[in-house]
């Protein structure tokens, strides 16, 4: 049994390492129009993820029932909500889609399944700023995050309302922590320069987690590690993505 499972998984390596043959490129300007499957799929990726640009290479059409062998797909300013990945990348290897017929509607399309996958995105300090400043509530102010190689570092002011309202200054100094899709504070420590205020600062804190959020993303991959650089996080998988060769759809905002 156990040499019948290694075959069908050599069987299984040797077809995904077959060279493509890749066709014609499809190139979209603003929208993606098209009735082949691929072109589908690729306008409803378009659609849910608003890029600046997209690629995606197929190693062939979807199947009738919505099975794709090998994907691979490269984004340049994709959105999740407020939230923007600067770069992302993503190859996954018998895909299962929900079937074809069902593709009118892009908001139906699901994965169903996904043998393996491979991610790599980029987070910038500027579009984690942006997100904050359209997430956090009016009682934050001027809250700013610098990432470094050794952590992530946040300072702004929290305005406690009443009869007489205070300006508290607020800093915090944290690493970062992978759950599942979601990244967390982790072990971050405050400095609030009114320490009555302290707790309430805390809650409000606690309020901004996940700091970045991908439950909404098509596909169910997690991330693995997290790499801190200057001015930029990486979200990564064990193995990184590599494109190939095959029929490839490409779109510019």
């Amino acid at each position: 049994m156990k040499s019948a499972k290694y075959a069908v998984a050599l069987l299984l390596s040797l077809s995904l390492a077959l060279p493509a043959v890749a066709g014609d490129v499809k190139d979209f300007k603003g929208s993606v129009e098209g009735t082949s499957a691929g072109a589908v799929l690729f306008g409803a990726l378009v659609e849910r993820l608003d890029p600046d640009s997209m690629e995606m290479v197929l190693d062939e059409e979807p199947s009738e029932d919505g099975k794709v062998r090998h994907m691979y797909l490269e984004i340049k300013g994709a959105h999740f909500g407020s939230f923007r990945l600067d770069e992302m990348s993503l190859e996954t290897m018998f895909n299962k889609f929900n079937p074809v017929a069902e593709w009118s509607d892009p908001e139906k399309i699901s994965v169903e399944n996904i043998m393996a996958g491979n991610f790599s995105a980029t987070v910038c300090e500027a579009d984690i700023n942006k997100a904050l400043s359209e997430k956090i509530d009016e009682n934050w102010k001027n809250v700013q995050v610098d990432i470094k190689p050794e952590g992530l570092f946040a300072r702004g002011y929290y305005v406690v309302k009443g009869s007489v309202s205070l300006k508290i200054l607020v800093e915090l100094s944290t690493g970062l922590e992978v759950r599942s899709r979601k990244i967390w504070l982790n072990n971050y420590k405050l400095f609030v320069n009114n320490a009555e205020k302290t707790s309430i600062v805390k809650d409000a804190v606690k309020d901004l987690q996940p700091v970045v959020d991908l439950e909404d993303f098509v596909f169910p991959l997690n991330v693995d590690r997290i790499e801190m650089g200057s001015d930029t996080i990486r979200l990564v998988t064990k193995t990184a993505p590599k494109p190939f060769a095959g029929v490839m759809f490409k779109y510019n905002r």
